[in-house]
């Protein structure tokens, strides 16, 4: 019977590395892209993998694995910038919920090194010109509302949603063809 016990929490956790591997890129990706250090990204991931692994036995197999880790990976980084607000600017609870969202839909599930993902991502944005990365950084770093933003721009909010809208289609291209090209060297 305890061998039963434990074979069974072994086949549970292979199940779960074997999932986790392949979310984990996308994770850390997202962890990086609203905690700017370095470390304290790298400690939220682990983080969500250990309370990821703890709950395990309450993830539905019938339902996509990655959803359901970025949502931990959410309540983790809003508890990191909830700890850490008197560092200075921090993400907002609903500007993390946002980027989670744009990255569930943008990330693809391919295990892929997380730093090259992250170095992917940064190499990407510098690319962008310079009113997209001022519109990025106002709308996701400083958690400015549209009407602010286009208001400080001279345009109006439409044309925000627009730009963005773009602007994170072209940012997923990039990511997705830089990781392919480092794929093919």
């Amino acid at each position: 019977m305890a061998n039963e016990n434990q074979q069974l929490r072994g086949e549970a956790w292979e199940r779960f590395t074997r999932l986790w591997v392949k979310a984990q890129p996308a994770l850390s990706t997202f962890i990086a892209t609203v905690i700017v250090d370095a470390n304290d990204a790298e400690d939220v991931l682990q983080n969500v993998a250990l309370s990821a692994s703890r709950d395990f036995d309450q993830y539905d197999p019938d339902r996509p694995f990655l959803p359901w880790a970025l949502t931990i990976a959410r309540h983790r980084v809003i508890d990191h910038h909830r700890t850490r607000q008197r560092r200075g600017r921090h993400f907002s609870a609903t500007t993390v919920e946002r980027l989670a969202a744009v990255c569930e839909k943008t990330m693809p599930g391919a295990v892929t090194d997380e730093h090259d993902r992250v170095t992917a991502l940064r190499s990407c944005v510098k690319q962008l010109p310079a009113n997209h990365q001022r519109v990025l950084g106002l709308r996701y770093h400083a958690d400015m509302p549209c009407a602010k933003i286009a208001e400080r721009m001279g345009t109006s909010c439409n044309a925000i949603f627009l730009m963005l809208s773009r602007v994170r289609t072209k940012l997923a291209e990039c990511i997705q063809h830089q990781l392919r090209k480092a794929g093919d060297t």
